[in-house]
């Protein structure tokens, strides 16, 4: 309806030549598309958006693997309000491909399409003063749990 206001919320969108994604969400939220064939690229860049660490973990062989990392950075600096230019892309520690898992208080899901990966991230604000470590603003409700949908960069994610 014309001039009705929108619900609080987070928006984030991203686009290739061929797919566009959009999301919306309670929590700051951050979408981002790569596709395959831009694994040269991010491969040209990695030693200043990867970690030695997460270089070793992606590899350099796997397409879908180079721009699901990529994705998944781009979708949480989005997330966390910040630039992938500078430094902020190597303060977001990939921990996991296989299922994608960011460090941080941050929930990562990434799917696979004809040519391209897309990744979407959750950031969740840090607890308030007086809560204990462990019980943030994780818990409770439904949109804080651990989402059973994770899905997986580069191969078959395990089952469960």
């Amino acid at each position: 309806m014309p001039g009705s206001p929108l619900p609080a919320g987070h928006v984030s969108l991203s686009h290739t030549a061929r797919h566009v994604a959009a999301a919306l969400a309670p929590h700051p939220v951050g979408v981002d598309l790569c596709e395959t064939g831009s694994a040269a690229a991010v491969l040209r860049v990695a030693d200043r958006v990867l970690s030695p660490g997460e270089r070793s973990l992606v590899g350099t062989d796997r397409p879908d693997a180079l721009a699901g990392a990529w994705a998944l950075k781009e979708a949480a600096v989005k997330a966390d309000r910040s630039s992938v230019f500078g430094a902020a892309p190597r303060r977001i520690a990939i921990l996991g491909l296989h299922p994608p898992v960011l460090g941080g208080r941050r929930r990562a899901m990434v799917w696979r399409t004809d040519g391209a990966v897309l990744a979407l991230v959750l950031a969740y604000p840090a607890a308030p003063p007086g809560l204990p470590a462990g019980r943030a603003a994780l818990s409770p409700g439904p949109a804080a749990r651990e989402p059973p949908w994770r899905h997986c960069v580069g191969a078959p994610c395990p089952a469960g």
